[in-house]
């Protein structure tokens, strides 16, 4: 019990598409990029184009979580095609879980 007491402490939280994922704590929103791979940033992150290419602002970080099959972290990715609404997939992350009886995915090693 006091492990998941400390882990609440030391993470924020953001709930996608029916799963809740545990981020390191200076992450305040999580984005997807157009290929599917989430992202964190600690700012409000904005579409910029660089050349013909569209994508979020720089100084992100992937978000990565272990992998079913290796014992490495893996970077996530909800989609494998992509999405072709990435833009408006931006979602604020919170202190406190709202929902414990969803999925858990633990981003923050």
């Amino acid at each position: 019990m006091a492990n998941a007491d400390i882990k609440q402490e030391i993470a924020r939280y953001v709930c996608i598409d029916g799963t809740v994922y545990a981020v390191k704590p200076h992450i305040r929103f999580v984005m997807q990029c157009r290929r599917g791979f989430l992202f964190g940033k600690d700012r409000k992150p904005e579409v910029v184009v660089y050349g013909k290419n569209t994508e979020w602002t720089p100084k992100k970080e992937i978000l990565q979580a272990p992998h079913e099959k290796f014992k490495a972290v893996w970077p996530l990715r909800l989609d494998v095609e992509g999405r072709p609404d990435w833009k408006s997939r931006v979602f604020e992350t919170t202190d406190k879980i709202q929902n414990t009886k969803l999925p858990f995915v633990d981003c923050t090693k």
